[in-house]
């Protein structure tokens, strides 16, 4: 887990109908992977897809050995991916994008950090040339983005957002989704979701990472985690082992 950047390796389950503000890289190092879109009837097989922020999804049928990437959609790279890949609308777009990364899927799963960053980057180099220029944010979505970060423990409010934005809220309503993907709302919980994650990744209660990110509760952090991750937060915490970048390591590659 480094800065705008979740590398996950081992086993995935089904899950439910989720979506999440990121893309999605999926790599199986073994069997294919059963994929379904929200307009399909039945799942497909493949062995990688790039699933696109806030796309609907789930996995139907479980995979002993899976590459997960997520990467911030609005950081750098993700703005980079978004010109690049273009709209992956159907499921069809999440597979033709995934079969440019057969040849540099790895034999294992990393276990280093050392390991993960550049299989991360090779991942990223696939889908989007590094000269490929990302989106231009406006600048009223920069200022409004950092004060939504700033004040996330906090009673969110469009109209306080949109002031220290210097926008009319009409106008920051209009230019969010087109900049982040998001409207205000959905876009705070996904950072709030983050910022839990990350507490619960110290060993914090579920009760204590909710109280952390501005979620009312246990109850509400874990509702808002299947929405988007179609799993509980106690399938995963407990379960998985964190590796994180040292002082020394270059975590740059989704900023």
């Amino acid at each position: 887990m480094g800065t705008g950047t979740l590398l996950y390796g081992g086993p995935v389950r089904a899950t439910a109908l989720h979506a999440h503000h990121a893309f999605q890289v999926m790599v199986s190092l073994g069997s294919p992977l059963h994929l379904r879109g929200p307009r399909q009837d039945s799942a497909v097989q493949c062995q990688a897809a790039v699933i696109p922020p806030d796309a609907l999804h789930e996995v139907t049928a479980p995979s002993p050995s899976v590459l997960l990437l997520y990467l911030d959609p609005d950081g750098l790279v993700g703005r980079r991916l978004r010109r690049e890949l273009g709209p992956l609308v159907e499921t069809s777009d999440w597979l033709r994008a995934g079969r440019t990364l057969w040849t540099r899927t790895p034999r294992a799963v990393p276990e280093t950090w050392a390991q993960a960053r550049p299989l991360a980057q090779s991942f990223v180099d696939a889908l989007a040339s590094p000269e490929s220029r990302p989106q231009v944010i406006h600048p009223a979505v920069q200022r409004a983005v950092r004060f939504v970060a700033a004040n996330l423990e906090g009673d969110i409010r469009l109209g306080a957002v949109a002031e220290h934005a210097e926008i009319s809220p009409g106008r920051l309503t209009h230019l969010l989704p087109q900049h982040v993907g998001l409207p205000l709302r959905p876009y705070v919980a996904w950072l709030r979701l983050q910022r839990a994650v990350a507490r619960l990744r110290e060993g914090a209660t579920l009760t204590e990472s909710a109280h952390h990110a501005g979620f009312t509760d246990g109850a509400h952090l874990t509702r808002i985690f299947r929405r988007m991750f179609g799993i509980r937060p106690s399938d995963v915490m407990g379960r998985a082992e964190w590796v994180l970048p040292t002082p020394t390591d270059d975590d740059a590659l989704a900023k």
